[in-house]
């Protein structure tokens, strides 16, 4: 069978009670779909939404970044070509979204680019990024929140020109070996999955099993909470900055991604255990900003990136054979 893409929509206007996470019920999630042709992407490994365009990060491809209608699920532009010359980037890319600007960060060669023109897009380079760096976030007030092999800290601040202003942060520690583990170890396992940033409340992100939050105060961001969204032990490898984990089988592989609005936090979540033959759909998790679990999801295609339209509207990618786009109204 023919393998297609497809975009989902969900209208925000679903409401639910706080409850302890392990006593929620999951609800099933009823999405109706919409194709888009299985020979534009590759490896999809980010989602973008604004106006009536979703921005498709593709790991794969001569042009790795795709712009498609959200009205008709077709290509209108696509940027970003693979290469070491002028206006030419590596992948994986990450994509920086602000009110009224669109970034892109090429990881290998740690420079962020400004994004202008339209149907012909041209990328003009913004600043160089220390090597230690391995993502880069919006923080919408011209500075960027960054994670990567730091020796001290889990965050670092730049501002627009690239210098640092402040460092932040520690790792998790709900395994209760992670307290005697090296930084490198546990910064190695608790990379970021999923980040988004609210004017309003600050900024949300989460590793694979822990989803963080941050609150902006007088002295910085402050951590307000730090959720345990399932059990995890990790096998290890003490190497300096070479050093390796990996998740033991027996757990839960944990978070996809994740997407925020002003009003929720949406957590994408392969709740799948490797030792088991059975294979459950990704399953979508919604907080609230002080961290209470809402509703626990199952969605009727399996979806496996999710972002959020600046209306509002929760917006998800699957790769379901025969899937179309979907919308769909609670």
């Amino acid at each position: 069978m023919k393998r297609i893409l497809c975009i989902l929509l969900v209208l925000s206007t679903i409401w639910g009670c706080s409850s302890y996470q392990k006593e929620t019920a999951k609800e099933t999630l009823a999405f109706s779909v919409l194709p888009i042709s299985s020979s534009l992407l590759g490896l999809p490994i980010q989602i973008v939404a604004f106006d009536s365009v979703l921005l498709v990060n593709d790991y794969y491809g001569d042009t790795l970044v795709h712009c498609l209608s959200l009205r008709t699920g077709g290509e209108i532009t696509k940027f970003g070509v693979r290469g070491s010359g002028p206006n030419e980037v590596m992948p994986p890319l990450h994509l920086l979204k602000t009110p009224d600007s669109l970034f892109v960060l090429s990881r290998p060669q740690w420079i962020l680019y400004t994004v202008s023109g339209t149907p012909r897009v041209h990328l003009e380079k913004k600043m160089r990024l220390p090597v230690a760096v391995s993502l880069l976030f919006s923080l919408g007030d011209s500075s960027y929140l960054a994670s990567g092999m730091f020796p001290d800290k889990r965050f670092y601040i730049f501002d627009s020109a690239g210098k640092e202003k402040s460092r932040f942060g520690d790792y998790p520690n709900f395994w209760s070996r992670e307290n005697d583990l090296p930084i490198e170890v546990k910064r190695m396992f608790h990379q970021v999955r999923g980040y988004g940033f609210s004017i309003k409340n600050g900024f949300a992100l989460a590793d694979s099993h822990v989803l963080s939050l941050y609150r902006h105060t007088s002295s910085g961001y402050v951590l307000s909470k730090e959720v345990l969204l399932a059990p995890y032990e990790y096998d290890f490898n003490v190497n300096g900055i070479e050093s390796i984990t990996k998740l033991k089988p027996s757990f839960a592989t944990g978070v996809i991604d994740l997407a925020v609005s002003d009003e929720f936090i949406y957590v994408l979540f392969d709740s799948n255990i490797k030792d088991t033959s059975s294979k459950s759909k990704n399953e979508i998790w919604r907080y609230d900003w002080d961290g209470n679990l809402l509703n626990k999801y199952v969605p009727n295609v399996d979806i496996s990136l999710i972002t959020v339209h600046p209306n509002g509207t929760l917006i998800g990618l699957t790769d379901e054979e025969e899937s179309k786009i979907a919308f769909v109204k609670f």
